[in-house]
């Protein structure tokens, strides 16, 4: 999971950041920071040097702040791999990283007024990066948790000596990491069906997903893949590192 090796605290905006590797991987690294939506300013993107793409003209404060706060951290990831390029977005919103460069973003809304951003960056290209920061809404994931689980899979986690809520919670959030992962090498958009949680270790916070059915010709039915998370309070993280070379 994250091995922390940095705490700072910054300003108004960016109030605190933590800067770690992924596990032991000095070359996996990763920028978290709290943000806080309120204090966001318009000339927030030139104080931190960030270009602002023409397609947030018209979006709200909070979709700016919460974009702000993930380009940062990349930005400043990508510095320590003496990379000045930015990241920009694809078309279909997804993010372009520098050539030579793979990474992952994500951000979660924590209280109100305050939200987290992450980021992983490597200069492995054949490493494929998913995170993700999801935060506990008891009554949201009750209603929605057959629309991202199986029956067999519901059954499991009750078996957890964790509670079910955020266990449900896990479950979702990473199937989302898996998704931000595989994404970007497969080029093709899939449902929660595509996999189901196998396993999960509640001593070393690992899980393990399992493909339900054939992503492409190397991700297909039966194959696994190992994941990592951490609770905060309220919050989870999930991360999945998949080398593309040797992925399982």
């Amino acid at each position: 999971m994250m091995t922390p090796q940095k705490h700072a605290t910054l300003d108004d905006f960016i109030v605190e950041t933590e800067y770690g590797v992924i596990g032991d991987d000095a070359d996996v690294r990763y920028l978290k920071v709290s943000f806080c939506t309120e204090a966001y300013r318009e000339e927030d993107f030139a104080r931190y040097a960030i270009n602002k793409p023409d397609s947030l003209t018209r979006a709200v404060p909070k979709r700016k702040a919460e974009y702000l706060a993930g380009r940062y951290c990349c930005a400043a990831l990508l510095r320590g791999f003496s990379v000045s390029s930015e990241v920009t977005t694809h078309q279909d919103r997804s993010p372009c990283w520098p050539q030579g460069m793979r990474g992952t973003i994500s951000h979660g809304t924590v209280s109100d007024g305050y939200s987290q951003a992450m980021a992983i960056v490597t200069s492995r290209p054949q490493l494929c990066l998913g995170a993700d920061i999801e935060v506990l809404n008891r009554e949201v994931l009750r209603e929605i948790c057959e629309t991202f689980t199986q029956p067999a899979e519901r059954e499991y986690l009750q078996t957890l000596a964790i509670d079910l809520d955020f266990s449900l919670l896990l479950a979702f959030s990473a199937k989302e990491s898996l998704f931000k992962a595989l994404y970007p090498q497969v080029k093709t958009f899939f449902g929660f069906e595509y996999a189901s949680v196998d396993s999960i270790n509640t001593l070393n916070k690992t899980f393990v997903l399992r493909f339900n059915r054939d992503l492409n010709e190397v991700f297909t039915a039966g194959v696994k893949i190992k994941g990592s998370y951490a609770f905060d309070g309220k919050i989870i993280i999930t991360i999945v590192v998949i080398d593309s070379l040797s992925p399982f």
